[in-house]
C-alpha cells in the first residue's frame, strides 16, 4: 500500500511540475490501464513559439528571436530545422547548438 502511495505523491508532484505533458494510456498487464506522463519540455515547437519563448534559447537574443517569428510569418510554417539557417542570424553553428531544443511539429 505504501509503494502505491509513494507512487501516487510521485505522480502528483510531476503532474503539478512539468511544463508540458501528454497521457498515454497503457496496458500494464496487471490491473488494467494506467496512465503515462511523457514530458517533452525541452523542445520548443518553432511553429508555434513567439519571440519570448525563442529567447530563451542559447544564443538567441529577442532580436534574433524576433527574426525568427517575423521569417515564419512571411513564409509560412518551417517544414524543417535546418530551415531556421535561412533567417538572419542563425548560423549552423548556432542551429547545432539549439537542434536538440526545438522541433517541427
Amino acid at each position: 500500500m505504501q509503494k502505491y502511495i509513494k507512487l501516487f505523491s510521485l505522480s502528483a508532484f510531476l503532474m503539478l511540475s512539468v511544463q508540458s505533458f501528454a497521457w498515454e494510456e497503457m496496458d500494464n498487464g496487471l490491473s488494467g490501464k494506467v496512465h503515462v506522463v511523457t514530458e517533452n519540455f525541452d523542445q520548443i515547437d518553432v511553429n508555434k513559439a513567439d519571440a519570448k519563448t525563442f529567447a530563451t534559447l542559447p544564443g538567441i537574443g529577442l532580436k534574433k528571436a524576433q527574426a525568427i517569428v517575423h521569417y515564419r510569418e512571411a513564409h509560412g510554417e518551417f517544414t524543417d530545422i535546418e530551415q531556421l539557417t535561412k533567417v538572419k542570424g542563425i548560423s549552423d553553428k548556432l542551429l547545432l547548438k539549439i537542434k536538440q531544443k526545438v522541433a517541427v511539429y
